[in-house]
C-alpha cells in the first residue's frame, strides 16, 4: 500500500516535471530556433518588413525570412521606449531593447560582427509616433550600450556597423543635425533630393548635446541615405492590370534622381501583390515593402542572387573551358587523322 502511494507520488511529480519542462521549452522556443537557423538563411537586401512588430514573433519572423530591412513604431512612455502602433496599444513589457536591440546584440556577437553570418548590414527603421525631440534624446541614450553593433555618423563620415538605424516618422531634424556623433540616420523625403538647406537656428541647445555643426547644412547622404515616399500620393495604380506608361516614367524619374545622389529609395503604401513586387523589382526600387514575409521571400529568391555570390562572384571559367574545348578538338583531329 505504502509502496503504491510512493510510486503514484513519484509518477505525479514526474508528470508535473514534464509539463513544466514543456512550458519552459515553448516559452523559449522562439529565440532558440531563430538563433539556430541563422546560417541557413539567405539575406534579402531589398526586402523590407513593414510593421514588423505586428508579426507573431517580432524581429525573428523577419530574420528567418531573410529580411535585411525591418520597421518598428516607437513611443516614449514614462521614460521608456516602447514598441506599438498606437498609444492605446502600448504594452510596457514590449520595449525597444527587449524586442530588437538586445536580440540583435546577441546575434551580432554570435555571428562574428554581423546579424546574418557573413551577411550585409541590417537596417532597423524606427518610426517615431510622437514627441520627436524627447524621443530622440531618450533614444540616443538608449543606443549607447549598443554602439559596438551600430553604424555611427560623424558629420560627413559614416562608420558602418552591423546594424544601421534609420529614423522615420516624426523626426527631430534640427536636433539630430546638430548632434556631432549620431547613431541614427534619417529617412528622407523626395524634397531632400533638391539639396535644400535645413535651418536649425531656432533650436534651443539641449545641455547633453554639444553643438559643433554649422547652423545651416544640407541633407547629404550621410544624414539621409534613404528616400521614402507615399505611393498613394504619387501614383493611382493599385496593383491590378498594367502599370500606366505615364506613371512608369514618373516612377523612373524619382528612382533616377535618388540614385544619382547616392540614395536608396522605397515607397510605402504600395500594393502588396506579386505584380507590384515585380514592377518595383524591375524598375530597381531599392527596398520593397511588405506585410507578407513568406510571399516576398519566395519572390525575391527567384530574382536576387544570393548574398554570398554578390560578395564572391562566380569565377570566370571561360578560359579554362576554351582550353578544354581546344584539347578535345585536337584529340578529335588526331583520332580522325589516324584513321
Amino acid at each position: 500500500m505504502g509502496k503504491g502511494l510512493v510510486t503514484t507520488s513519484m509518477q505525479r511529480h514526474s508528470a508535473i516535471a514534464w509539463v513544466l519542462t514543456g512550458i519552459l521549452f515553448f516559452q523559449n522556443l522562439t529565440p532558440v530556433m531563430a538563433e539556430s537557423f541563422r546560417s541557413s538563411i539567405v539575406p534579402l537586401m531589398r526586402a523590407h518588413a513593414h510593421n514588423d512588430f505586428k508579426h507573431p514573433r517580432p524581429l525573428w519572423d523577419a530574420l528567418e525570412h531573410g529580411f535585411c530591412n525591418i520597421e518598428a513604431d516607437i513611443f516614449l512612455q514614462e521614460g521608456r521606449l516602447v514598441v506599438a502602433h498606437k498609444r492605446k496599444e502600448i504594452d510596457p513589457t514590449k520595449t525597444l531593447q527587449a524586442l530588437y536591440l538586445d536580440p540583435l546584440l546577441k546575434l551580432v556577437r554570435k555571428n562574428n560582427g554581423r546579424v546574418f553570418p557573413n551577411g550585409p548590414i541590417l537596417y532597423l527603421f524606427l518610426d517615431v509616433k510622437a514627441e520627436p525631440d524627447l524621443t530622440y534624446l531618450a533614444l540616443r541614450q538608449a543606443l549607447i550600450p549598443y554602439v559596438e553593433i551600430l553604424t555611427v555618423f560623424r558629420g560627413s563620415t559614416t562608420t558602418p556597423g552591423a546594424v544601421t538605424i534609420i529614423l522615420t516618422g516624426h523626426q527631430a531634424r534640427p536636433l539630430i543635425i546638430r548632434d556631432p556623433q549620431r547613431y541614427v540616420a534619417l529617412d528622407g523625403q523626395l524634397q531632400d533630393l533638391k539639396g535644400v538647406q535645413i535651418k536649425t537656428t531656432e533650436l534651443d541647445s539641449p545641455e547633453d548635446i554639444e553643438l559643433q555643426t554649422p547652423l545651416l547644412t544640407f541633407a547629404d547622404s550621410h544624414l539621409v541615405p534613404i528616400i521614402s515616399a507615399n505611393w498613394n500620393t504619387l501614383f493611382r495604380w493599385n496593383g491590378r492590370n498594367s502599370f500606366p506608361i505615364r506613371e512608369r516614367w514618373k516612377l523612373r524619374k524619382f528612382i533616377q534622381q535618388a540614385h544619382a545622389k547616392g540614395r536608396k529609395i522605397r515607397f510605402w503604401g504600395t500594393p502588396d501583390t506579386e505584380q507590384a513586387w515585380q514592377l518595383l523589382w524591375q524598375e530597381n526600387v531599392d527596398l520593397i515593402t511588405t506585410d507578407n514575409l513568406a510571399g516576398l521571400q519566395k519572390f525575391l529568391l527567384k530574382k536576387e542572387p544570393p548574398w554570398h555570390r554578390l560578395k564572391n562572384p562566380i569565377p570566370d571559367i571561360s578560359a579554362n573551358l576554351q582550353k578544354w574545348m581546344r584539347a578535345v578538338e585536337i584529340n578529335w583531329n588526331v583520332k580522325i587523322g589516324s584513321r
